[in-house]
């Protein structure tokens, strides 16, 4: 990797390996759930929310998959469906 020019990062949230190449937007929220809603499924449906209502305002219409969490868009022409943004996140107490 390093040859390649890729950083290795490692942290304590889900998911064995997070990709970030250039062009895209990371974002890591850091705040006290406690004050909000301690429900970790409403927390990521709500993450997917704040990503969806921003890719509309670009004209991408794209969904929320529950069976399959993240943020995804159906294409057109091949009726598949492709991930545009996984949500990962590290909850501690």
């Amino acid at each position: 990797m390093k040859a390649l020019g890729i950083g290795i990062c490692e942290i304590r949230r889900g998911g064995a390996i997070t990709y970030h190449g250039p062009g895209q937007i990371v974002g890591y929220p850091v705040l006290n759930l406690e004050e909000f809603n301690t429900d970790v499924r409403w927390y990521i449906q709500s993450i997917a929310e704040v990503i969806i209502r921003t890719l509309s305002e670009y004209e991408i219409l794209a969904y929320y998959d529950s069976e399959f969490p993240g943020v995804w868009v159906l294409d057109q022409t091949t009726h598949q469906k492709n991930k545009i943004c996984a949500i990962g996140v590290h909850l501690s107490r």
